[in-house]
């Protein structure tokens, strides 16, 4: 009967975990880790005549997607065979994916910097926050926007720590 009861437990406990982790927030950084059915990456296309395009990570926590973009466009060609490739890698056969980002800016009124091929979940959120990519991380190791961005002196992504 003890076997029973603990294993309803755990059952119950298992099912209330959030698919969501913040390791770090102040008011201009977050360390949020998110499980991959909540996490979507996608060049997000901002010029097809020109072909350019950003790199966008999503997030959803509930009713509030976060956006972790690039600080730079580029050529939609190396964005997806280069920039997407690399990440796609580290994100393959992880269920937890950990992202950094800075300098936050809340949007009312959901601007997407790309509405397809983004799935319609996140497309739907009661707030949106973008904010400027930093690093992600998975258990199969770490890629960041600047080279230096992976080690631990450049955890806070240049930002001063909260005492």
């Amino acid at each position: 009967m003890k076997i029973v009861i603990i294993s309803i437990l755990l059952f119950f406990t298992g099912c209330a975990i959030s698919s969501i982790k913040i390791y770090n927030q102040s008011k201009f950084f977050i360390d949020i880790e998110v499980s991959k059915e909540n996490f979507y990456m996608e060049c997000a296309e901002i010029d097809k005549k020109e072909n350019k395009s950003l790199m966008t990570f999503y997030v959803i926590d509930e009713d509030t997607v976060h956006q972790f973009i690039f600080r730079s466009i580029s050529e939609t060609g190396w964005c997806e065979n280069k920039v997407k490739k690399s990440y796609n890698k580290l994100t393959q056969n992880t269920y937890k994916i950990r992202l950094v980002g800075i300098s936050p800016s809340s949007k009312k009124e959901k601007n997407y910097l790309v509405t397809e091929p983004v799935p319609e979940k996140f497309k739907r959120p009661s707030s949106l926050i973008n904010w400027t990519f930093i690093r992600l991380e998975t258990n199969r190791g770490c890629e960041a926007y600047f080279d230096t961005g992976c080690k631990s002196e450049n955890y806070w992504g240049g930002l001063f720590p909260q005492k």
